[in-house]
Order: structure tokens, then C-alpha cells, then sequence
């Protein structure tokens, strides 16, 4: 998912914005990438207040990031950090500068009336201009102005710019001198920064830890941030928190858990908030006539906008059903014969835009499905896409058989192996192979299963057992997924949606990069990237066949791999790679010679090029045994001992050792072949 903008591809968590633990390097980072926005578009608050100090600071910053979700798998087992909990937000530290983007673009220049008199009044014939958001296609200043659907601009607004919640943290310094001027700075510094939040337009919740530094004088300070929190105009149990002193590792991490298990509601309602106010646009939104020549965005580019923002903040609060509902939605509006896919000129820079938007719409939706376990559904959206995209293009009058087309085909098959991978599939898992493989867990699902009544097939939970005892124990290993329920009575379910593991997937992408290749053709080296692209598949794949123990995929993927090094020449690199697939040959114990042979063939001639001679004798007897006519001449093997064995003698040949890449050595007495039955 690399080719496509982050932004777009980022899991969606509550934002909240931390201030007063550190001023590290790290905010001077974020600062630079807010900075990327024009200084114009800002709107800047510096607090003078200390931060906390160090080694507070750190013990905090510790717990609170234990919260943090960007890491986590993008399932619903992954959001439970804290046993009950289930609170998982997105942090970013501020230091003591707060920063908010502009809501409404500047006011278009206007020429100014020439009449003194009338300076005031608007002029003739003038259109009064209504403001819009700087990122909207309404704007002239935008990016999108005036056909746009939608920037990352607006993306990595909610993702990093505009938090839920902008927690504070302040020094209440208890053996302090002067307590009243300390006080009274706090205040001051608090109730300014309440107003910069409220002047940003946005509904961003102010919330202040107060944090001590002696539990002795706990009454004080009890009196001290009661008068500050009164002050200020804070709810004393969602908006105001106390830390008379961080004691053990224990208390911290409760009282942390605390302040954040009472904001996760209070984000919520931000982001539903956020919700109800596009709803409310999309319901009045209309096409607005542009000046001039410039075509402005359709009614459904419009409903695109809408309803991919509900399923953005459908995200953020973690509802995501409702979000998958508003994908669906947005995918079905753009492939529709008047979305602007099929309105836009394919040949514009916008049409690639909307088909990137596409694409992240579709990558979504899929992880909204596999989300909530939909395996089936998610598999089956992948495909949808991919078909859509296929007709889409054949529409607009371009070819599906070039190599841009096998490229994204390719793409969109490696998407799907990583989705997978960073849902975290509990059938897929690795750690669950070698639970499966133990006894105990058998039959421990065996007499769950045989103990359960037929006549309870249609209750959800029993089915749930059931497709997961048919998936984990009644095949080898989870190779696939058995459908859901909605899925079972299909008896035309395309096998690719039954969900296989990532193995497949890449081994798909592999196969459409190589076909990339062959389209494109050697044009000045271009296909020297693609070669590493397909070697990067090559080693993916074989990875995920190897763990779970499929041997017969594991060769053949070894060995096409070995076969496009083989290209540039002989290599010890892929000597190494059939030699090791020689050792281990998947396909002997099931005497499948004919997969065999080729793999032999080529080691052969390897062998011959790299001086091998003792492998060579390996590699020739096992075609003798196999019953079948060599095609490799053997006057090349025997000048090839003369060479390297040096004198024919039987003491000579005596001396040599067996070479430890066959299971079952052969060492035979003499180097001479021409005795040697089938030889002739």
C-alpha cells in the first residue's frame, strides 16, 4: 500500500493532542510538517507555562502511549489493551505551542468602488462570495478548486491538526514561594488558551491535569486547583484532573487509565458531532456555478465527498459497520454510469486521481470487513473492485492487456496479502499452527463438535464453532477460510472468495508482475525494477508457504525464483536456492518426476558451469533412476570428470567425498559412465 498517499491509508483513531510533557525533537518534527501548510492558514496560541518536568514527564509520556493504537492490528481483538478497557487513541505531543489550520478561505480581492460617496456599497452586478473551507472545491485557493473530489489535505487535517481532545498538563509547584502569582499565571495562561480553542471554530474539548509534587500538603493543593478549575470554567469529572504526585508504577498507570477510559466517550461525541455537521451539508449541498469556463464538481462528486467523510468519522469512533455502509455507498456512487469515473475525461490529471480515490475507498472497505471477521464479504469487495476496474477501463477506450494495467492488477493483489496481514486473521495466525498441531486442542475441538446437536445448525454462535473447527482442524492447515454464514447456501461462490492466506495473494501479484514484464519489454534497463520487484514477491511468498508448512508450494516458488537469477547467468546465489530445493526435494516422496526433471535439468547445467563435479554425479544417476532418456549429453559429464577428476584411476576416484546435498549419497567406484547402464 506504498504507492498510495498514507494519509489515505491510515487507521483512523481519536486524536489527542499532548502539551507541557516534553519539547523534544520530535514536536520540533511536527512542528516542520505543519509548517508545510502556509502560514496564512494557521492559527497559532503559545502557552507560558513550564512543562512538566523530566522524569515526571517520561513516566507519564509511558503510560499514556501504552493507549496508543497506530501500531495495533486492524481488528477488534486489538483495540483491548487494558484487559477491560478497550480505549486506543492516536497521541502527538506539542509542546506548548497550540496550533489549529483555518476553517474558511480568505475573501476573494475585490477591485474597491470609485465612487466615495458609495465606497461602502456593493457594487453593480457584483456576486457577494460566500467563504468555504480552504481545502473545498468551492475555494479558489484550494488545490480542488474547482472539479476536485479529495485531497489528503483534508485527511491529515483530522489525523494530525485538529484533535478531539487537547490534553494539558500543568506544574503545581507545592512548596513554591509564591503560590498566589503562580496561581494566578496558570489561570491566566488557561483561560487564554480555553478562548484559542473556542476562537478556532473548532469543537476540540480542553482538558487539564493538574500534577503535584508532594503528597504532604495534599489539602492545599486539593484547595489550589479547585479555585484554578472554578476559574477556568472546567467540569470537574471529564474536563479537570488531579496528580497530587506520581507514587508507584501501579497508581500511575490507573490514574492514566482513568483520564483516558472518561475521554474515550467524550471523543466519541466529537467525532459524532463531526458527523451530524456533514450530514447536515450534504443535505442542502448543490452545484454552485463557477466563473467562467471551469466546469465545477457534480452532485454525485458531492455525495462522494459526504459519504466518505461519514465513513471517516464512522472510523474514528470505531463504529465500523456504519463505516463500511458509507464505503459501500461511496464505491457505488463513483462506478455508477453518471459518477464522475465515467463523467471525467480519462486522459486529465483528475480522472487519476479519482481513480487512486477509488482504490482507497475499496482498500477501506475491506479492512472495514475484515474488521468484523466478514472474510467472505471482504474477499468478495476485492474482487468487485477489481472487476469494476477492469470494466472502467475498457469503457474509457483503454487497453487491459498492457503492462500499466498488469501493474495495477499486481498491486491490487499485494493490497489484499497486506490488508490480511495487518488485520491479523485469528485463522491465519502462525502462533495458532502449533496449537492446532497439539493434541489436546483436537480433541478439545473434536468433542465440542461432536457434542453439539444438528438440529442447532442455524444458531449463530453454534455455526461460529463450527466454521472455525472446519477451518483450523478439518483441513491440514488454514489454508482458506470457510465462508460466513450469509455465504453459506452459495453454491456459486467464486473460489476466490473463499480467503486465503497472504501466500496466495502474493503469489498472484508475483504472477501479474511478471506478466508486466513480458508487456513492457526491455526499454533502456526499465525492466531491471520490475526484476526486483518480482524477486521482493518471490521471497514474500515463499515466507508465508514456508511457516505454514506447504512444502510442494515452497519448491516451486524456490525454484521460478531461481530460475530469474538464472537469467543474468550462472550465480552461486542460485545454486544455493535449487541446491537447498535438490536437498529437500517437495515432489520425490510423491514420484512426481515430471516436476522433478526440470529442476535437475537446470541444476545440471548450473553444476556444469560452477564446476560441481560431485554434484553432477548425484544430479545424473537421479535421471538414470527416474527410467527416463537424459537430455543432457553425457559427453559433457564425462569430460567434465576427465577435467576435474583428474587421473581415472580407482584410487583417485576412491579419495573423493559424497556430496551432503542428497539425502542418500551415491558414491560410485569409478568416474567411467560408459559402463554405466543408460549411459551409452
Amino acid at each position: 500500500m506504498e504507492h498510495y498517499p498514507s494519509a489515505y491509508i491510515e487507521h483512523n483513531l481519536p486524536l489527542i493532542h499532548l502539551s507541557g510533557l516534553t519539547s523534544d525533537i520530535e514536536n520540533e518534527k511536527r512542528g516542520l510538517s505543519i509548517e508545510a501548510v502556509s502560514s496564512q492558514t494557521l492559527q497559532r496560541f503559545e502557552i507560558d507555562l513550564p512543562n512538566l518536568p523530566d522524569s515526571i514527564s517520561q513516566s507519564i509520556l509511558d503510560e499514556i502511549l501504552r493507549f496508543d493504537g497506530k501500531d495495533l492490528p486492524w481488528s477488534i481483538p486489538a483495540t483491548n489493551v487494558q484487559g477491560s478497557s478497550s480505549a486506543v487513541f492516536s497521541f502527538s505531543q506539542i509542546g506548548r505551542s497550540v496550533t489549529f489550520p483555518r476553517r474558511k478561505a480568505a475573501p476573494a480581492a475585490q477591485a474597491p468602488s470609485s465612487d466615495p460617496i458609495n465606497l461602502h456599497a456593493p457594487i453593480l452586478g457584483q456576486v457577494r462570495h460566500e467563504l468555504h473551507s480552504t481545502i473545498s472545491p468551492l475555494s479558489s485557493t484550494s488545490p480542488l478548486y474547482p472539479d476536485g473530489l479529495f485531497s489528503t489535505i483534508w485527511m491529515d487535517k483530522h489525523q494530525r491538526q485538529v484533535p478531539s481532545i487537547l490534553l494539558c498538563f500543568v506544574h503545581i509547584d507545592t512548596e513554591a514561594s509564591s503560590v498566589s502569582e503562580d496561581d494566578a499565571k496558570i489561570r491566566s495562561e488557561l483561560v487564554a488558551l480555553k478562548n484559542h480553542v473556542a476562537r478556532s471554530g473548532f469543537r476540540t474539548r480542553l482538558v487539564v491535569v493538574a500534577v503535584g509534587t508532594s503528597r504532604d500538603q495534599q489539602s492545599d493543593l486539593e484547595e489550589r486547583t479547585s479555585a484554578i478549575r472554578r476559574s477556568v470554567g472546567l467540569d470537574a469529572k471529564t474536563a479537570f484532573f488531579v496528580l497530587p504526585a506520581p507514587g508507584s508504577r501501579l497508581e500511575l498507570s490507573s490514574f492514566v487509565n482513568r483520564i483516558l477510559t472518561t475521554l474515550q466517550p467524550v471523543c466519541a461525541d466529537f467525532y459524532r458531532d463531526l458527523t451530524k455537521h456533514a450530514r447536515r451539508k450534504k443535505g442542502r449541498s448543490q452545484v454552485v456555478s463557477s466563473a467562467g469556463e471551469l466546469i465545477p464538481l457534480s452532485i454525485q462528486g458531492w455525495n462522494v465527498r459526504y459519504e466518505f467523510k461519514l465513513g471517516i468519522f464512522a472510523e474514528y469512533r470505531q463504529e465500523m459497520d456504519v463505516a463500511e455502509r458509507h464505503l459501500s455507498l461511496v464505491l457505488d456512487e463513483l462506478f455508477s454510469p453518471e459518477g464522475v469515473l465515467q463523467t471525467t475525461d480519462s486522459t486529465s490529471k483528475r480522472w487519476d486521481e479519482m481513480k487512486c480515490f477509488a482504490d482507497v475507498a475499496a482498500i477501506r472497505l475491506v479492512r472495514s470487513q475484515l474488521w468484523r471477521n466478514l472474510t467472505t464479504a471482504s474477499a468478495e469487495s476485492w474482487l468487485i473492485h477489481r472487476d469494476r476496474i477492469r470494466y472502467l477501463t475498457e469503457a474509457k477506450g483503454r487497453s487491459t492487456s498492457d503492462a500499466s494495467h498488469a501493474r495495477w492488477e499486481a498491486r491490487w493483489a499485494e493490497i489484499m496479502a497486506q490488508l490480511i496481514s495487518y488485520a491479523d486473521v485469528p485463522e491465519f495466525r502462525v502462533t495458532d499452527l502449533r496449537q492446532i498441531r497439539s493434541g489436546d486442542v483436537e480433541k478439545r475441538a473434536a468433542s465440542e463438535l461432536s457434542s453439539s446437536d444438528e438440529s442447532e445448525e442455524e444458531n449463530d454462535k453454534d455455526y461460529d464453532q463450527k466454521r472455525a473447527y472446519r477451518t483450523k482442524h478439518n483441513q491440514a492447515r488454514p489454508i482458506w477460510i470457510t465462508p460466513e454464514k450469509a455465504y453459506e447456501q452459495n453454491d456459486r461462490l467464486n473460489l476466490l472468495c473463499y480467503l486465503h492466506h497472504p501466500g496466495y495473494w502474493l503469489l498472484m501479484a508475483k504472477k501479474w508482475t511478471v506478466l508486466q514484464r513480458m508487456r513492457q519489454g526491455d526499454q533502456d534497463g526499465s525492466t531491471e525494477g520490475i526484476k526486483d520487484d518480482i524477486i521482493r514477491l518471490d521471497i514474500a511468498t515463499e515466507k508465508e508457504f514456508q511457516v505454514r508448512k506447504q512444502k510442494r508450494f515452497t519448491g516451486f516458488v524456490a525454484f521460478e525464483k531461481a530460475i530469474l537469477l538464472l537469467e543474468q547467468g550462472p550465480s552461486d546465489e542460485a545454486f544455493e536456492i535449487l541446491s537447498k530445493l535438490w536437498k529437500s526435494m517437495p515432489w520425490r516422496q510423491d514420484h512426481w518426476s515430471e516436476l522433478m526433471e526440470p529442476v535437475i535439468n537446470e541444476l545440471f547445467d548450473l553444476a556444469i558451469h560452477l564446476k560441481k563435479p560431485r554434484f553432477l554425479t548425484e544430479l545424473k544417476w537421479a535421471l538414470l533412476c527416474q527410467g527416463k532418456q537424459s537430455t543432457i549429453l553425457s559427453t559433457e559429464l564425462h569430460e567434465l570428470t576427465i577435467i576435474d577428476f583428474g587421473s581415472r584411476d580407482r584410487d583417485t576416484t576412491k579419495s573423493l567425498e559424497a556430496d551432503d546435498s542428497a539425502n542418500k549419497p551415491i558414491i560410485l567406484e569409478s568416474a567411467n559412465y560408459d559402463s554405466c547402464p543408460g549411459m551409452q
